[in-house]
């Protein structure tokens, strides 16, 4: 399934009873947006799931590293239906 057929597939809601919706909790989560410093030659990003099912941080010396590593803990925290298709970076100065 391609990023373009997933993110279709978060947006659609298939027609079913209304005691069988999906619950806000359960749904999918179709961007994860990270907050992104700088810290003592650092790329540190962070993100609290609204869940309160914890949430991921991860940091790295470049860029490219830091990317990697936050698509690993972001299919790890979440279960494989529930796999967000994008990640979006906020930075913040300080």
């Amino acid at each position: 399934m391609t990023v373009a057929e997933r993110t279709v597939a978060t947006v659609v809601e298939p027609q079913v009873e209304a005691d069988q919706k999906s619950t806000r909790a359960n749904a999918p989560v179709a961007e994860v947006v990270f907050t992104v410093t700088e810290e003592d030659g650092r790329y540190v990003a962070r993100w609290d799931d609204p869940s309160g099912k914890g949430g991921i941080t991860s940091q790295s010396e470049s860029w490219e590293g830091l990317e990697e590593m936050l698509w690993e803990a972001v299919l790890s925290h979440f279960d494989d239906e529930k796999v967000p298709t994008s990640l979006r970076y906020v930075f913040l100065r300080a």
